[in-house]
C-alpha cells in the first residue's frame, strides 16, 4: 500500500511538473525581420526589455508577462555608424554602452536605461580614440565583475607586434571613474595570442598570453597576466606545462575562494590528439600556483562522447563552453562537439580559426573582440554545414579530481549558419536544464534534458504548445527568473520572442 501511495505521488508530481510548463509567443511585428540585430536585456519587475537594431534604426521593445509588446521606444539619441552595443543589467536599470565613429573619432558612450525602457538622464562619454580610418568593427571591450560593482572598458593597440599598448578605464557601478591606465604588454612572437578578458570583484583585470610556434599550432607556453585595480603595470606569471601543449584556455576569477581558475584541453607534447583536461589555480593571497594538473580522459567517457569519431580522437572536435565554480572549491566544465562539414569542396577545420574563436592575435590594429553584426551570423556558404553534437559535462572536486561525467546526446546541423545549433543552460536550483533543437521528421523542436547535482541526466518530456513554424534559437536566449527563460525565434521571415516558464 505504501509503495502504491508513493507511486501515485510521483506520478502526480510529474504530471504537475509537465503541465506547469507554459510557453507564450510574442506576436509578429513586421519591423522585426530576421536580419534584425537584438539582445535580450533582461526582466525588470513585470517588463522584459529587448534591444533591436536594423541598419541605423535602434529601439527597445517592452514586453509584458504575456509577451505582448506594450511599447516600442525608438532610440532617437543613437547616432549613425554604431559599431557595437553592450548591456550590463541591474535589478532596476541597465547600462547600454555603445560605440560609434564620427569622422576619424571613435566614441564610447553609456546611456542608463530604466525598467520601463526609457533613458534616464543624458548619455555619458566614457572615452574617445582617433583612429584616422573608417572601421565597422568595435574598438572597445566591455567587461564587468561577477557582482557588477566594477566595470571596465579596454582597448588594445596591436600595431607593434612586439608591444601591445593597453588602455584600461575602471569604473564603479554608477560609472564613476576609478582608474585610467596605459600599459605596454611585451609579445614575444607574432603568433602569440591573448585569451578572454575577465574582471574580478576587486577590479583586477586578468587574462592569458599563449606562445605558439606558428599560427595554427597549440600553445607551448602560457602566462597568466594580471593588472591590479590600482596599478599601472602587468604582473605576468608563467604556468607550468610539463611535456604538454594546450588548446584554447579559459580563465575565470573565483571570487569566493580568492583565486583564478585556468582550464583547457591538453595534448601530449606537440601532438594533435586531445588527451585530457589541464587545470591550474593561481591563489591571489600567496601569488602562487596552487594546483597544476593534467587529467586524462578515460575510455568510458570517450566511448560515450565520441559520436562518429573513434575512441582515440573522441574529443578532437570538442570546444570548452563554460566553467561553473562552486563555493567548496570544486568546478564543473561543459564542452560541446562543434564542427563543419563541406559538400562539393574541401573545408579543412582549424581549431584556431573557427566560428566562435575567442582569441586576439596581431592581425588587428586595434582589438575589440569582434565586430558588430547579426547576433546569429549567417555567413555560412551553401556548401558548408554547421554541426553541433554532444555536450560533455565534467565535475571536479576542489583538488581537481574527476567526480563524475556525463553526456547530453544530440545531433544538430544548420546549412545557413550556426543560428539554430548549440544550446541554452537554465539553472533552476534543483537541476541544470539544457535546451536545444532536436529534429522530428526534419522539423526542429525544442528538447530539454536536465542534469542533477550528482550527474544523473533526466530527459524531460517534450515541451507542450510548441508553435507551428517557430524555429527556436536557444543559444541566444536568456534566463530571466529561477524557472523562466526568454528565447528568440524565427517565424517565416520574422524575428519573434518566446517566454517559457518551467
Amino acid at each position: 500500500m505504501n509503495r502504491l501511495i508513493f507511486l501515485l505521488i510521483v506520478i502526480a508530481m510529474a504530471f504537475t511538473s509537465v503541465n506547469a510548463q507554459r510557453i507564450i509567443y510574442s506576436e509578429v511585428n513586421r519591423e522585426d525581420v530576421r536580419q534584425t540585430n537584438f539582445e535580450i536585456i533582461g526582466r525588470f519587475n513585470s517588463n522584459v526589455l529587448v534591444y533591436k537594431n536594423l541598419r541605423n534604426n535602434h529601439a527597445i521593445s517592452v514586453y509584458d508577462m504575456d509577451m505582448k509588446e506594450a511599447r516600442r521606444l525608438k532610440l532617437e539619441y543613437m547616432p549613425d555608424r554604431v559599431t557595437n552595443v553592450d548591456f550590463i543589467a541591474y535589478p532596476t536599470y541597465a547600462w547600454m554602452i555603445y560605440q560609434y565613429q564620427r569622422k576619424s573619432i571613435v566614441y564610447c558612450m553609456a546611456a542608463k536605461i530604466g525598467a520601463d525602457g526609457n533613458k534616464i538622464g543624458e548619455p555619458l562619454q566614457m572615452d574617445t580614440t582617433d583612429i584616422s580610418y573608417s572601421s565597422s568593427s568595435k574598438l572597445y571591450t566591455i567587461i564587468s565583475s561577477e557582482d557588477k560593482q566594477r566595470l571596465m572598458i579596454l582597448k588594445v593597440n596591436s600595431k607593434n607586434e612586439k608591444k601591445y599598448m593597453f588602455k584600461t578605464l575602471l569604473f564603479d557601478k554608477d560609472l564613476n571613474m576609478l582608474k585610467i591606465s596605459r600599459i605596454i604588454l611585451p609579445m614575444t612572437d607574432r603568433n602569440d595570442i591573448l585569451t578572454n578578458f575577465s574582471l574580478d570583484n576587486e577590479g583586477h583585470l586578468v587574462f592569458g598570453r599563449g606562445d605558439r610556434t606558428s599560427n595554427d599550432q597549440n600553445i607551448i607556453k602560457f602566462y597568466l597576466v594580471q593588472k591590479p585595480a590600482e596599478a599601472d603595470t602587468f604582473a605576468i606569471r608563467q604556468i607550468k606545462l610539463e611535456n604538454i601543449s594546450l588548446d584554447e584556455v579559459m580563465i575565470k576569477p573565483d571570487n569566493s575562494n580568492g583565486r583564478y581558475v585556468l582550464t583547457s584541453f591538453y595534448y601530449k607534447g606537440k601532438k594533435n590528439i586531445i588527451d585530457g583536461i589541464f587545470h591550474s589555480e593561481w591563489t591571489k593571497a600567496t601569488d602562487k600556483e596552487t594546483n597544476n594538473l593534467a587529467i586524462p580522459l578515460g575510455d568510458d567517457i570517450r566511448i560515450d562522447a565520441r559520436g562518429e569519431n573513434n575512441i582515440k580522437n573522441a574529443f578532437n572536435e570538442y570546444y570548452l563552453q563554460n566553467i561553473v565554480l562552486r563555493k567548496d572549491g570544486g568546478f564543473v566544465i561543459t564542452a560541446e562537439n562543434l564542427y563543419t562539414t563541406s559538400r562539393g569542396s574541401s573545408n579543412p577545420f582549424n581549431r584556431w580559426n573557427y566560428f566562435s574563436q575567442p582569441y586576439l592575435n596581431a592581425t588587428d590594429y586595434y582589438y575589440g573582440g569582434g565586430g558588430w553584426g547579426f547576433p546569429y551570423n549567417r555567413w555560412g556558404s551553401s556548401v558548408t554545414r554547421f554541426n553541433g553534437d554532444n555536450v560533455v559535462i565534467l565535475s571536479f572536486n576542489k583538488n581537481g579530481k574527476l567526480q563524475w561525467s556525463n553526456v547530453i546526446h544530440k545531433s544538430q546541423f544548420d546549412d545557413d549558419g550556426e543560428a539554430t545549433i548549440s544550446y541554452l543552460t537554465v539553472n533552476t536550483g534543483d537541476a541544470v536544464r539544457f535546451l536545444y533543437n532536436d529534429f522530428e521528421k526534419r522539423d526542429p523542436i525544442l528538447a530539454v534534458q536536465s542534469i542533477a547535482p550528482d550527474g544523473q541526466i533526466i530527459r524531460n518530456p517534450t515541451l507542450k504548445n510548441l508553435g507551428q513554424g517557430h524555429i527556436f534559437l536557444p543559444r541566444y536566449g536568456k534566463q530571466t527568473g529561477q524557472k523562466q527563460v526568454i528565447i528568440p525565434c524565427l517565424y517565416r521571415s520574422f524575428l519573434t520572442f518566446t517566454k517559457i516558464d518551467f
